[in-house]
């Protein structure tokens, strides 16, 4: 893990990935590897491609922007 990059990751509630995509931040987080988790309730896989009709993606963008911008 020491060469992973800092990881932003955007749970779907209804995403049939969603444990995976908690067992990696779980995992990261253990090797203390700059992530966050966020869960985005009401939401299915792939619901970023929604920012122009989904307020949620635009959320889950917003908030990948600014993890990754405090990674600076």
């Amino acid at each position: 893990t020491r060469e992973v990059p800092p990881c932003f990751i955007a749970g779907a509630e209804f995403d049939p990935l969603l444990d995976d995509s908690r067992l990696l931040y779980q995992t990261l987080a253990a090797h203390q590897q700059p992530c966050e988790f966020k869960l985005y309730p009401g939401t299915l896989h792939a619901f970023l491609h929604y920012s122009r009709m989904m307020k949620t993606a635009d959320e889950a963008l917003r908030d990948g922007a600014q993890f990754f911008t405090a990674q600076l």
